[in-house]
């Protein structure tokens, strides 16, 4: 009944209260998701992942130049006379002489200048046919980089989930305690008003009307305490959710709801048993992002290597160019093709070194995968075992919370005859709301077990 009253105290409050919105633990997660900083920019880092691939794949076509200049020199950059060719001897200055006569007569030159200005534009085209494997070791490290990227934003998806199902819990215990005071203070008011009568009929004494009092001031003290705790929890889950909201409940803001007005819903009951929850470690822990992410780091260690032995190994491109050009000719048309080798010499040495070096990394990166592998298998383990010692917490918590009613209720009762004490009734009821929050306290601790075996196990 105190569960179903809740539903239906939250269903009518959801409706009627301005900008009021039950928030639930799916949606909790899509806000968050949609929110949250670190899992924004691990999509980015995803984006940013697949774009660089297709710079990767871009290494596989040829690339294409268009290249263009052109010069004005103050004085020509190329001069040549009869002198230059012939040289300085007698006989070559007496023929330099009757040539540069003769020339001029016909109005020639006896010098010859160029290169005073010039042009040139050109388009060049450029493929790799062998580049040491180099190209396809890139293209490979860059699609395991868009596969690494992935992985760790599903980690930070699943990292960020843990998160707003601890704070989502701790808010519904809140809630549950705040029923379980409200339960509490019915009965003190019942309690109080029956001592008052008493008391007026000479059957109770003055210092019974003032121990209820004085437990009334405790609760409500308790009460206030907890209403504050409630608020700030609220605050920092909606903040982390990007949902706006009025902080000060004592200062109207018609544009945005109350902190007051959300309530958060969810259920301590029917409770998933951990035999329900199991799932088996070893395919668990092999379908983990930690795992893939460990493989991958080997996977990049082999890559890597690849791309050195690449350094040592010969390149060969093929090449075409096509332009148009002025300068010691007259303006034309031109082309050529061309191939380019290179075989490296020299580095082979290095290289050689480089390669050990990188046998070393790989075999560092295949021992920390086996290791961190069996340990993320014994986590998941130990988490299971958390999961049970935390439901057994919740047995034990559940029959003490129905001990300690009994005997609320028992003494309830003898108090009404005369056959128990205020002092002793009281005592009952303080004991039966710290059996009560234990009860809420050990489910809140299981619950937020399981969220988070299930989470690493892939559960939805």
């Amino acid at each position: 009944m105190k569960n179903v009253l809740v539903a239906i105290l939250l269903a009518v409050s959801a409706v009627t209260a301005y900008g009021q919105k039950v928030m639930t633990l799916q949606e909790c997660r899509r806000l968050s998701m949609e929110h949250n900083a670190e899992v924004r920019n691990a999509a980015l880092d995803v984006t940013a992942a697949r774009l660089q691939k297709q710079e990767a794949l871009a290494e596989y076509f040829p690339k294409v130049e268009v290249a263009g200049g052109a010069f004005h020199a103050k004085d020509p950059l190329f001069t040549i006379t009869i002198a230059d060719v012939l040289g300085n001897s007698p006989l070559a200055c007496n023929i330099s002489e009757l040539a540069s006569d003769l020339l001029r007569d016909y109005g020639l030159n006896s010098s010859f200048s160029t290169l005073n200005y010039g042009y040139a534009g050109t388009v060049n085209l450029t493929q790799p046919i062998f580049a040491g494997g180099r190209i396809v070791t890139g293209n490979k490290l860059a699609a395991l980089g868009e596969r690494a990227a992935v992985a760790k934003s599903e980690l930070q998806n699943r990292t960020a989930a843990e998160q707003v199902d601890k704070d989502f819990y701790g808010i519904l215990a809140l809630q549950e305690k705040q029923i379980t005071l409200s339960g509490l203070q019915r009965l003190l008011d019942t309690l109080q008003k029956d001592v008052e009568a008493a008391y007026a009929a000479g059957l109770a004494l003055n210092t019974d009307v003032s121990e209820v009092m004085l437990k009334q001031s405790e609760l409500k003290a308790g009460q206030s305490k907890l209403k504050m705790g409630l608020r700030l929890a609220k605050m920092n889950m909606l903040n982390s959710l990007g949902v706006e909201y009025n902080p000060y409940v004592s200062i109207d803001n018609p544009d945005k709801p109350s902190i007051d007005s959300f309530t958060f819903e969810g259920s301590f009951d029917q409770l998933m048993t951990p035999q329900e929850a199991y799932v088996d470690e070893e395919k668990a822990s092999s379908s983990l992002a930690e795992n893939r992410l460990l493989q991958m780091q080997v996977e990049a260690r082999n890559l890597e290597r690849r791309m050195v032995l690449g350094e040592a190994l010969p390149t060969l491109g093929l090449g075409a160019t096509y332009g148009y050009a002025k300068g010691v000719t007259n303006p034309r048309w031109n082309g050529a093709l061309y191939a380019l080798l290179k075989i490296p010499i020299t580095d082979w040495g290095k290289n050689s070194r480089k390669l050990q070096r990188m046998r070393l990394e790989i075999q560092k990166a295949e021992n920390q995968r086996d290791y961190l592998s069996s340990q993320l298998v014994l986590q998941l383990r130990m988490l299971f075992v958390e999961l049970n010692c935390a439901w057994d917490n919740v047995q034990i918590a559940v029959e003490a919370e129905a001990l300690a009613k009994d005997r609320m209720d028992n003494l309830t009762v003898d108090y009404t005859v005369g056959n128990a004490t205020l002092t002793e009734l009281l005592r009952s009821q303080t004991a039966y709301r710290d059996a009560q929050e234990f009860r809420i306290d050990t489910t809140l601790d299981y619950l937020s077990s399981l969220e988070a075996y299930r989470l690493r196990c892939g559960a939805e």
